[in-house]
């Protein structure tokens, strides 16, 4: 399994020091969760954690890295099981860069709308300047075997996020592994915290 996302590990430790002891553990979604290398992280911290994924088999690894995790199946293509703020924090992190496009104008704002008023959003997307995009087909270079199936300019993520504050953006930028004759990835890292 990779390591969490620091951004992640940040606001687990965040989430954690505000806890009450004595009181309800904050509750945060983890929409995408995949292998489960977040709800791990954020399980760790003591926060409630549940998971949100597609894939059965992202259902089989959460219950042998965080058994006793809450776990539900979802394809994103409707609204998410959960009642308006119910959650502290929301993280859909290495989630766009595989989902269709289409989903963005109804996915962002359903995080939001799961999310309690001062809670923070945390998600990832891959820029169209990331040197893994083929320039001519929009899409994920052929001779690359791994990688984003999409690439998201901010200007198309933004506006489905008229809920929050982007109270933090970093445009991160490293070697594409291997292949000094591409740019580099361009992977933007956004935190909003919800109005």
């Amino acid at each position: 399994m990779r390591d969490p996302a620091e951004d992640v590990v940040a606001l687990a430790a965040e989430l954690a020091a505000r806890h009450v002891p004595g009181t309800r553990a904050p509750r945060v979604l983890d929409v995408g969760a995949g292998e489960g290398r977040h709800v791990v992280a954020l399980g760790d911290a003591g926060l409630d954690v549940v998971a949100l994924d597609r894939e059965v088999a992202s259902a089989r690894a959460i219950v042998e890295v965080a058994p006793g995790t809450e776990f539900a199946l979802h394809d994103f293509a409707h609204p998410l099981p959960y009642a308006p703020e119910s959650f502290a924090a929301v993280v859909l992190w290495s989630v766009l860069p595989h989902a269709d496009p289409a989903l963005l104008p109804a996915l962002l704002p359903d995080c939001g709308r799961v999310l309690a008023h001062g809670g923070v959003f945390l998600v990832n997307f891959i820029d169209p300047r990331d040197g893994r995009r083929d320039p001519d087909t929009h899409a994920r270079r052929a001779d690359l075997p791994r990688g984003p199936d999409h690439f998201h300019a901010r200007a198309d993520v933004d506006p489905h996020l008229w809920w929050g504050q982007i109270a933090d953006a970093r445009l991160m930028r490293a070697p594409v592994g291997g292949r000094p004759d591409l740019d580099p990835v361009a992977e933007w890292r956004l935190r909003v915290v919800k109005h």
